[in-house]
Order: C-alpha cells, then structure tokens, then sequence
C-alpha cells in the first residue's frame, strides 16, 4: 500500500514536472512572437511591379508568401470626381479587392477588401462559411487615411499564406470612375510576415503607411522631403527672409543641434532651408551636412509614394 502511494507521488511530481517545463516553453515561445512582431523594420519592405491595364491593376507578386499592402491614391491628371464624391461623402470604405484574372465586369472580388473594423483580424483572412459559399477565396482589410481632399488615400493589406494562382498575378478592381491612370496603385510586400494589423494602424492623415515604423537617422526623424541634415559644429546664425530676400538674425545656434533640411540656395554664398522660413548659412567650419543612406532615401521615396523599381 504504502509503495502504491509512493509510486503514486513520483508520478504525480513528474506531471507537474513535465507541466511546468511545458508552461516555460510556452512562455519562451511567447516571448519569440513578441519579439519577432517587435523586430519587423522597414528593410524588410519590398516593392512590387504594378501595371495599369484596361482600369485595373496587375500586381505581380509571384512566388512570395506573406502579406500584400496596397496604397491607393487618386488621379493626378484625369478628373476624379468619384474621390471628390468619396471626400464630401464621408466614405468610410469601397468595393475593392483582388481578381485572379482580368474581369470586365469590376464585379464583386474573389479577395475582397473589408472596412477594417469589420476585418476579423485573428482568422488572418480566412472566410467564414458564408464567404466560402459566395466564392470568397481570402479577405483582406482596407482603410481610408481620411477625407480631407484631395490629400488623402486608401491603404489595403492582405495576407497571402500561398499561390492562389499559377502566375502569381492578381489584378486590383474598384469602381470604375476611381481608376483613371498609371501610378494610383503602389504594392508593396513583407514577405513570411502577417502584418495587417501594424499596416491598417498606419493608415492615416500623417501616417506611416506602407511602412511599419517612423524612419530614424541618428537622432531624428526622417522625414518625407527631407534632402539631408544639418549638425552645427561651432557657434553659427539661423536666419530668417525679409520680404526683399535679405537675410535677418534669428537666434543663435549651438554646438550638436540638429537641423532637417528641406532645400538648398545658392544665394547668399549658399543657405540651408531647414523649414518654417529658417535658413542655416553652407560653412564646413560650422554646419557639418549630411545626406541620407542609399537605404533611408528608398524609404522616402516611399514615404511619398515615388516608385523605387
């Protein structure tokens, strides 16, 4: 009896044993998760060949695997009534989505694009038996950065988990009268990534979409039109314009400040334009100036929604 309650014992104190070490595993693969969501950057963004073909788009994504942004703007030369009409609307989202194929019809998408607060963002895009039964192959998200027109745009994200055709091309619809010319449509990837979530919350008036962070050279942030960086090395002027072009003292600028700078003149033995109508004069003995990494200024051309192919 007493060696029954003692084998008993042994194997009770293995179970919490191997329970505990699962518990710590599940914990450590916890913190792996985290840290991978956490360490996603901008490096990993890759942009893909779009088309303009017949008012749709032919994004061509291959072989890749993982999760599809989407930046949609409006027309630059052709008129574009329908975003005037989205803007004094209010629009909140549109029909829009992907095709496998060319469809004349711009009818309903086979991986259509929800509003994002309807997007159930734990299924990753799985549709649910109502969606299988209407054909619906994937779901993704889609959200407007605002309303204010004409400077605003719409972000989308869907998450690929394989193929869903041989080519790896898909064709991007919506309405019609939206879709006027080349270059509305920019695709952008992060490839073995399902980042839907990151990429709708960047999806604003300011915001940081495509990208998944703010953009940091040194200590400051990289902004879109910024040319370079000004660090001041001795004592030195910021200035401001007078009317007739001259310039006017502003305050003193010292040793370590940093400075973005947006523009460059020749006038007045050269200055530095570095925003707000202030201006920092071209002295290597004072200003050291720099220009952004081959990397950062891909990530502004992105930032203002220039191709980097």
């Amino acid at each position: 009896m007493v060696k029954t309650i003692e084998k008993k014992a042994i194997i009770y104190i293995l179970f919490l044993f191997v329970l505990g070490i699962s518990f710590l595993i599940n914990l450590g693969t916890t913190k792996v998760f985290a840290s991978t969501i956490a360490s996603i950057n901008n490096s990993e963004i890759e942009e893909l060949k779009v088309e303009y073909y017949k008012n749709q788009y032919k994004i061509h994504v291959g072989d890749r695997t993982g999760t599809l942004l989407i930046k949609y703007e409006r027309p630059k030369t052709e008129r574009d009534v329908e975003w005037l009409n989205w803007s004094l609307r209010g629009t909140s989202a549109t029909n829009m989505g992907l095709e496998l194929d060319y469809d004349p019809t711009m009818g309903s998408p086979i991986i259509p694009f929800h509003h994002y607060e309807s997007f159930d963002y734990d299924s990753k895009g799985t549709p649910n038996k109502w969606g299988k039964e209407a054909g619906i192959l994937w779901e993704g998200a889609q959200k407007f950065s605002g309303n204010e027109y004409p400077n605003y745009y719409i972000g989308a994200a869907v998450y690929l988990p394989k193929k869903f055709n041989e080519e790896g091309i898909y064709f991007f619809i919506n309405n019609y009268y939206a879709m006027k010319e080349d270059g509305q449509v920019r695709a952008y990837f992060y490839e073995n990534r399902y980042v839907i979530k990151e990429a709708i919350d960047g999806v604003k008036t300011g915001g940081i979409f495509p990208l998944m962070n703010k953009v940091y050279w040194g200590k400051t942030e990289l902004k879109s039109g910024q040319s370079g960086k000004a660090t001041i090395i001795k004592n030195t002027t910021l200035w401001t314009r007078n009317s007739d072009g001259s310039l006017i003292y502003s305050r003193m600028l010292k040793p370590k400040e940093q400075f973005r700078v947006y523009s460059y003149s020749d006038q007045q033995g050269g200055v530095y334009g570095v925003g707000g109508g202030l201006f920092i004069k071209k002295d290597s003995n004072t200003v050291k100036y720099e220009t952004p990494s081959k990397a950062n200024l891909r990530l502004l051309k992105i930032m203002r929604g220039d191709s980097t192919l």
